[in-house]
This record gives structure tokens, C-alpha cells and sequence, in this order.
């Protein structure tokens, strides 16, 4: 396909690995349909398949999401130390891994989800024991997983972070006393908490 990309890593991808997902998986930069310019670069950055987009979408509270790794790209050692990590230990911590890019949100969690700050495309931290992974691709004789969780699992938004820290959304305090956000158009974000069920 020719296409070339910026290396970073999914869960569990090696190098070569990641290469053979971008030149089987994917469709080339701007071709993949109906999403956002922050998740098609999403898409570009972490090697996220197509069928991860176009096999389902989440319905009700729940949330889809493409797991990341944990560590910069790149880290060969533990720590700063200079024994080199196998690569075993590589795929075990990126499976445990609780950061991920959003995929999709289900319309009754993508209201709680949006007045929090948050789009489709952040890269946000998450309760990493969901036990629901759905295969939405093959490579190499390895399954390639979405993670199915609910919208009261997110625990962080790195990517809202970004937007803050750069002045792209600010947090101020509301005139009925309670934190909102507001973005640099001027439109008002009022957080509001996830809908949970009382078995969850």
C-alpha cells in the first residue's frame, strides 16, 4: 500500500507486528469513513484496524475502546535500569495495560461522557479488569481485541488533560457552585455522573 506512519504501539505489538496490521488491516490515511479527524489520527498513531470501527457499534452505557500501552514507546529495560526486558514480560504488561484510545460510546453514556470533557478519540485510563474483549481481527495467528466496558469505568482523560493544559477548555466554578468546563468557543460542559446501575 506505500502508506507510511508514525510508530507507536498497541497492546501487545511488536514492531513487526504492528507493521503487518497497518499493511493488511487498515485502510490507507483519510479513507476510513464517518470518523472524526481526532480518531483517524488515533487510528494512524496506534495501528487500529478497520473492523474495530466498522464491525459494531456500542449501545446503551457502554463504551468500546482499543487498548494502548502503558509505557513509552519504545522501553526496552525496566525502569532505568539496563536489564532489558523479554519479551513475554512486554506482552504481559501491555495486556495489563489500563490506558486505551475510545472507539465508540453508547448514546447513554456519550451525554455523562461529553459533559465530562471527554470525545470520542481521547486516550483515557480505565478499570483494566473488564472482562469483556471482543476479537475484531486476526494477525498472524493472534486475535487483535476491542475492550467492551461501561462509561463509569473511566478513571482519567489524558487527552482532556492536553486540552486543559493548552487552554482549549478550562475549568471554572458554575454560579450554583459546582465545577463546569468551558470551552474556548464559550459553551459550558457540565459534568454529570455516568449513569450505573445499582447490580453493577
Amino acid at each position: 500500500m506505500g502508506m507510511t506512519f508514525e510508530v507507536a504501539g498497541s497492546v501487545g505489538a511488536s514492531r513487526d507486528r504492528t507493521g503487518a496490521i497497518r499493511e493488511k488491516l487498515m485502510s490507507p490515511p483519510g479513507e476510513l469513513k464517518n470518523i472524526s479527524p481526532r480518531m483517524e489520527a488515533m487510528r494512524l498513531k496506534y495501528a487500529i484496524p478497520d473492523k474495530a470501527f466498522n464491525q459494531a457499534c456500542a449501545v446503551y452505557d457502554r463504551c468500546l475502546l482499543w487498548q494502548i500501552e502503558a509505557w513509552e514507546q519504545g522501553q526496552e529495560t525496566f525502569g532505568d535500569t539496563s536489564i532489558i526486558m523479554p519479551d513475554n514480560t512486554k506482552k504481559a504488561q501491555a495486556e495489563a495495560s489500563s490506558r486505551a484510545v475510545i472507539i465508540d460510546v453508547g448514546l447513554a453514556a456519550l451525554d455523562s461522557f461529553r459533559d465530562n470533557g471527554g470525545e470520542v478519540g481521547d486516550v483515557v485510563w480505565f478499570l483494566r479488569l473488564s472482562p469483556y474483549r471482543i476479537p475484531v481481527a486476526w494477525i498472524g495467528g493472534a486475535a487483535l481485541h476491542v475492550v467492551l466496558c461501561r462509561a463509569g469505568d473511566f478513571i482519567a482523560n489524558e487527552s482532556l488533560q492536553e486540552r486543559l493544559e493548552a487552554g482549549q477548555v478550562k475549568m471554572v466554578l458554575g454560579e450554583d457552585g459546582q465545577h463546569i468546563l468551558v470551552k474556548a468557543d464559550g459553551s459550558k460542559l457540565t459534568p454529570s455522573m455516568p449513569r450505573i446501575p445499582a447490580d453493577y
